[in-house]
This record gives structure tokens, sequence and C-alpha cells, in this order.
């Protein structure tokens, strides 16, 4: 009876310690959003400047994915996620390694239609935790 009450308990406060993790758990949370074309999500976790990016990347590829009457979707490879020391801003920078396929689906078909591989800086606001800016490779 005790432990159902602390699985509870645990299962109930476990949205509070997601939102407030660390911010190399936002820009994870940021990848894995992308791969579940959780756009929406993805696009929260952002903000300033990280979220204009992210916005017109997302905008580019889904023109490309209309053009060929195809939907697209993402999977991440590889990530590599390594927090910094905060900066005196308070925003804390996550260095970041990412191979990611872009593949277009038409009818039964699936391509790799374009390989995100590459390195970024994502700075992080820590107490938000949002994504507020992105310095590096991060185009299609």
């Amino acid at each position: 009876m005790k432990l159902a009450a602390l699985l509870i308990a645990a299962s109930l406060l476990l949205p509070a310690f997601a939102r407030a993790g660390s911010p190399s758990v936002t820009v994870r949370g940021f990848f894995d959003a992308l791969e579940r074309k959780d756009f929406g999500r993805a696009l929260a976790l952002t903000g300033g400047d990280a979220s204009l990016r992210i916005t017109r990347l997302l905008g580019h590829i889904d023109a490309e994915a209309a053009q060929h009457h195809a939907q697209v979707e993402f999977k991440v490879r590889s990530l590599s996620v390594e927090e910094r020391a905060p900066a005196d801003s308070g925003e804390i920078l996550v260095d970041v390694s990412y191979d990611i396929d872009v593949i277009g689906k038409k009818w039964i078909f699936r391509k790799v239609a374009r390989k995100l591989t590459g390195t970024a800086q994502f700075f992080v606001d820590a107490s938000a935790p949002r994504i507020v800016a992105i310095v590096g490779s991060l185009e299609p």
C-alpha cells in the first residue's frame, strides 16, 4: 500500500522535475520532440533568436517536402550533449554534436532526403528552461 502511494506521488512529481531539469535535459527534449514530429513542443522549448531560427529551418524543410508532395520525419542517429559552466548572463552553454536523417516519405517509399550533421552551441536560459540562442551549423 505504501509502495503504491509512493509510486503515485513520484509519477505526479515527475512532470515538475522534467520542467525544472538541467539545460542538457532541455536540449535533449528539443531533439526528442523533433524526432517525434512534435514541432509545437520543440518550439515551446525555444525562445527569442532560437525560436526564429528553428521556425525558419522547419519551414524550409516543410516547403521542400510540399514541393515533392512528400511527408517528412526526423531520425536522430547520434546526439552528444555537453553542458558548460553558467555564463555571467545566467545562460548556460550546451555543446551539441548531432547526426540527423531527414527522411522523405511518399506513398510506401522512404528515402533519406537530407542529413543534418554538425555541431552547435545552444544557449539555455536556466530559469525558464528554454533555448534562447543557437550558434553553429543547424541548417539544411
